[in-house]
């Protein structure tokens, strides 16, 4: 065993101090390279975990949303705040930059209404299209040209959405739904409505890269769909967290990957098999694709390390 409060009073002494952030850092977005996105205030900063080196910031982004080949990012910023006294309602711009250059290649505005909403992005397989869902509107824009290609409404308001491989469909959840639609990119129509038993809203959805199924899940349970047939063939047991998690398939479309602030976990499809590994306090985040690198955040400071071993702080990233 050891002692949580002597390790990470050992990794603020002993780890390079990543500083740059002004403020608290509130959120973690990791790449699937071993890269990471740390949001403060509306200021992001993007850092290489595995050497510690600094590599972009970013102004006035709220969210951050990662290209497929992880060389853009897609950052929501707010231009106008909700304000309850206000008759113009919330205004979000949506960012497209290149993480090398920081070079902006698109900017989007929303008008969102009189009343304040959370946003999701995905991207697109081929990298060229980004889905925004923003309360109960997706919007599909094309990268290229900045131009809106399709609108769809949900239900309730969006919490996720992903892409078909071929780019022709789009799934989404809602915050009070137990259902995932599958949306035709092409007409705007909602094609297929997906249910089944134990969801009580869908927080993360994700179509693995095949395009033979999708996942989706709550708190609690993560459901697997046959997109052919719409039947629900397998049911997972989430960690006890009680905790939102985002979800996404193994390359090879076998494994289930789901993680949190509170730590990682791996379905095996077939088996429903579960491999959980918790973290042991919430400064500590796992990179969900090489479970070898991790941060550690302390206020402002965001501290690389490398995890050897299955032992947590061996050897420190300099």
């Amino acid at each position: 065993m050891w002692d949580l409060s002597c390790a990470l009073s050992s990794v603020r002494a002993c780890t390079p101090q990543l500083e740059g952030h002004s403020d608290r850092v509130t959120a973690l977005f990791w790449s699937t390279d071993g890269r990471v996105c740390s949001l403060s205030g509306d200021t992001a900063r993007v850092w290489e975990v595995s050497t510690g080196q600094h590599v972009q910031a970013f102004d006035s982004l709220t969210l951050v949303s990662w290209s497929n080949d992880n060389t853009r990012i897609c950052g929501a910023g707010t231009e106008t705040p909700w304000d309850s006294d206000s008759e113009n309602g919330q205004v979000i711009r949506i960012d497209v930059q290149e993480v090398s250059s920081g070079h902006r290649i698109q900017s989007l505005t929303l008008h969102l209404g009189s009343y304040p909403v959370d946003c999701c992005v995905s991207w697109s397989s081929d990298n060229n299209k980004i889905c925004v869902g923003a309360g109960k509107i997706i919007r599909v824009w094309e990268v290229s040209s900045g131009r809106r290609i399709q609108t769809f409404r949900e239900n309730w308001s969006v919490t996720s959405t992903s892409w078909s491989s071929d780019g022709s469909r789009i799934c989404s959840g809602d915050e009070l739904d137990n259902k995932v639609r599958i949306w035709d990119v092409e007409s705007g129509e909602c094609i297929q409505t997906l249910e089944g038993q134990g969801l009580s809203h869908v927080t993360s959805v994700s179509w693995s890269s095949d395009g033979s199924k999708i996942c989706g899940g709550d708190d609690s349970t993560v459901l697997v769909w046959e997109v052919k047939s719409g039947r629900c063939i397998r049911a997972h047991e989430s960690p006890p967290w009680h905790d939102k998690m985002t979800l996404s398939w193994s390359p090879d479309c076998k494994m289930i990957r789901g993680w949190s602030r509170r730590g990682t976990v791996q379905w095996e499809v077939e088996s429903g098999r579960r491999h959980i590994r918790a973290n042991p306090c919430e400064e500590l985040s796992i990179c969900p694709t090489n479970p070898r690198l991790a941060v550690v955040v302390d206020h402002n400071i965001v501290h690389c390390l490398r995890l050897l071993g299955g032992s947590l702080f061996l050897r420190w990233t300099r």
